[in-house]
Order: structure tokens, then C-alpha cells, then sequence
């Protein structure tokens, strides 16, 4: 069966009158065939092997004495010299940078209380005659060979509070481990001893000192700089100010006592200094005060009362807040980490709330990530050898 016939187009129709009438005149002058050949691209692999590719024509100059120029044509292969060069070339035959793998977390060491997790962290290279973990194409190398710092083998967990078993005769201070930053004013804070305030000056604060197993009888007392203060469970500070009343508390029940520190940040900038200190974004906190409004907003039909026990149960809900990325810690053309700062918080309109990650594990929150791993595509600086003189 004969081919379908194409009809010639505008092109073909110029190539060949060009091919056929200029090569027919009588002055003219054809060079042999040569190879033309262009510049290799770039590597399809920064490490580990990779391949650049060029194009390689085989084509004739043919010129005119009657004209000034010249015009090259495509001719077949077989025309040129043997053997044709090649169009391919192997690139960056060097073993790719090492870097950590790391696996699974395993399950919570314990049912209750506060246990760890673990899981194995490998030095691994996409290159190289090594041994390959199971069931992966990685391989293993020696730790040495990995750049920035290990990511974790192990963290806390949480499932569940155990059951205490306490003295019924001796009172305890149920103190908390927390780090307040107040972003604006409020008509009066409360704050239970065992964390650190950082006000702003003009604040009325109620420090309380709640103890358990406690009774009538028995003496409560706080004290600053070895000065009595308060024989109460309480202690009120009105319009606090830092050459008054920045310092430690101490609130003393019988055999048990614990800490409480203020200090005082300038009044503008609050959010700025949260943020510098705990490297959180400014924009976290700006979120959750639109949720806080929003929710106001739709709530509005709602009793006051029960509105404002479902704002405040929402206020005091811990969460996980992370900061921004940094950047890559690797060089040219490798892998490397990136980190962040990760923290478990309660963020409002007047007070962001820095806790241990344990409440926020009790909440069932899974804590973010807080390395990944990075590659820089930049091209690495190389040597470039001039002409000899």
C-alpha cells in the first residue's frame, strides 16, 4: 500500500529551491562534511551520576563566488568523519551528602503519666556501594558523614494522668511550670505561683497560691526578699510597677513552698518580645485573636453567661505554635536541615501563655515537626583554568 501523500508547504518548497537551484550554479564551492556540535546541557543529577546531553549534526558549508555569504546544510551522517561524537556524557560521578534518616517514633513507654518515645535515626547517602536498610534505597554510612545536628531519637509522651497517691496530712502547693507575656492591658490577671509574668507596668495582679490537703488551722504565708508580705493564699498587687514590685515571690505552706518571678516589658512592642524570645510568628497570635473575635461575633445571640464560659474554656485550650522556618543549612548542590521553634501555648488578646509540651500532649495535640530536611540547588563554585601565557 502506497504512503499517503503530503503536499509540500511553503518551507519545503523554499529548502529545496534553495538546496537544488543555488547548489546547480555553476560558482560555487561545497566544504567537506563536518560535525557541528553544541554545548552540553546541564547534569540531570547534582550527585551520584547523571547525564548532560548536546545535539550532534552532520552538516556541509556551501558558498558563492558571485555572493558574499555562506549557508550551511544538513546532510546524513554518513557524510561526516567516523566515528560521530558523542551525544551524551556522564556529570557529577561524586557520591551524593550524606544525611539523616530518621524512622517511626515507637509507641509511649507508658500507659500513664509521663513516658518517651524512640525511634532510630540513620546516616544515610543515595550512593555508594553500602549496606541498604531494610526495606528502603537508601545506604548506610557512618554518622561522621552527616552535616548539621541529629534529629531526635527520643521525646516525651503522655496518654494519661496516673493516680497520685498522697499524704492526706501534708499540704502541697499545686504549682505550675508556665511562662506568661502580656499583650495588653486587663482589668485584673490572675496567675497561680510556679511560672514567670512578664507584665506591663500599671497591671493589678492576683497571685494564688492554691494548696491541697489544707486546713484552717494551718499557715499560708508569702514573702519577697525575705519580707513577709501576705498570710494568705493570695497575693494582690495593684498598679505594679518594675522598681516596686519586679523580684520572686515565695509562697510557703508548712514543709512546701514554690516560686513565682515577675518582670515587666515595655508597653509597645509586647507581641514583639514574645516573639523574640520564644521565635514564634507574630501572625500565630494575630489568627488566633480573628478566631476569638469571630467567635464574639457569633455569639452575640447567645446568653452572656454561657458565652462567656464557652470564650474562656476556648482561650484556655493549649496549643501547639511554631515559629518560622530557617533557612537551609546546606551548601551548594547537597541536603541539609531546616528548624523551627516549637512550643505549646495558650494564645489570647491579653496574654500568650508559654507550658511545658506535656499539656498539650494530654490534649491528644501530635507535636509538629520541628526539623526538616533541605536541599540548596545552587551551583557550586568551580576552578576555571585560563590559557597559558
Amino acid at each position: 500500500m502506497a504512503p499517503p501523500h503530503r503536499g509540500l508547504c511553503f518551507l519545503d518548497l523554499w529548502v529545496l529551491f534553495v538546496t537544488v537551484g543555488l547548489t546547480s550554479a555553476q560558482n560555487y564551492d561545497q566544504e567537506p562534511a563536518s560535525w557541528e556540535l553544541s554545548d552540553f546541557g546541564l547534569c540531570s543529577s547534582p550527585c551520584g551520576g547523571g547525564l548532560q546531553t548536546r545535539h550532534v549534526n552532520c552538516v556541509r558549508r556551501i558558498s558563492w563566488a558571485t555572493f558574499s555569504n555562506s549557508m550551511k546544510i544538513r546532510v546524513a551522517n554518513s557524510e561526516c568523519p567516523k566515528p560521530a561524537p558523542p551525544k551524551s556524557q556522564s556529570c557529577n560521578d561524586h557520591k551524593c551528602q550524606a544525611e539523616w534518616s530518621p524512622q517511626e517514633w515507637s509507641r509511649c513507654s507508658t500507659t500513664c503519666g509521663l513516658g518517651t518515645q524512640t525511634r532510630r535515626v540513620h546516616c544515610t547517602v543515595s550512593w555508594g556501594r553500602r549496606t541498604l536498610l531494610p526495606g528502603g534505597d537508601q545506604h548506610l554510612v557512618s554518622d561522621s558523614e552527616c552535616g548539621g545536628s541529629r534529629p531526635l531519637t527520643s521525646r516525651a509522651c503522655h496518654l494519661m494522668d496516673c493516680p497520685v497517691m498522697e499524704d492526706p496530712d501534708q499540704p502541697l502547693i499545686e504549682a505550675e511550670n508556665y511562662t506568661l507575656w502580656q499583650l495588653s492591658k486587663t482589668k485584673r490577671l490572675t496567675a497561680n505561683v510556679g511560672g514567670q509574668l512578664n507584665l506591663l507596668p500599671g497591671q493589678n495582679v492576683v497571685i494564688r497560691c492554691p494548696v491541697r490537703h489544707s486546713s484552717a488551722e494551718e499557715l499560708i504565708y508569702w514573702t519577697k526578699d525575705r519580707k513577709l508580705l501576705s498570710l494568705y493564699d493570695h497575693l494582690t498587687i495593684r498598679r505594679a510597677s518594675l522598681a516596686r514590685d519586679a523580684g520572686t515571690y515565695t509562697c510557703t505552706a508548712q514543709h512546701d513552698s514554690a516560686n513565682i518571678t515577675i518582670n515587666f516589658i515595655k508597653s509597645r512592642g509586647a507581641v514583639d518580645s514574645y516573639n523574640s524570645t520564644n521565635r514564634n510568628n507574630s501572625s500565630n497570635i494575630r489568627r488566633r485573636q480573628q478566631r476569638d473575635q469571630s467567635h464574639q461575633e457569633r455569639n452575640k445571640h447567645v446568653r452572656r453567661g454561657e458565652r462567656d464560659r464557652t470564650r474562656k474554656k476556648q482561650d484556655m485550650t493549649p496549643a501547639f505554635v511554631t515559629g518560622a522556618w530557617s533557612r537551609c543549612n546546606a551548601t551548594c548542590s547537597s541536603r541539609g536541615q531546616r528548624s523551627r521553634e516549637v512550643t505549646c501555648s495558650q494564645v489570647t488578646r491579653k496574654f500568650a501563655k508559654v507550658m511545658p509540651e506535656t499539656e498539650c500532649l494530654k490534649s491528644g495535640l501530635v507535636k509538629p515537626n520541628a526539623t526538616i530536611s533541605c536541599f540548596h540547588r545552587g551551583r557550586c563554585a568551580i576552578w576555571m583554568p585560563g590559557h597559558w601565557t
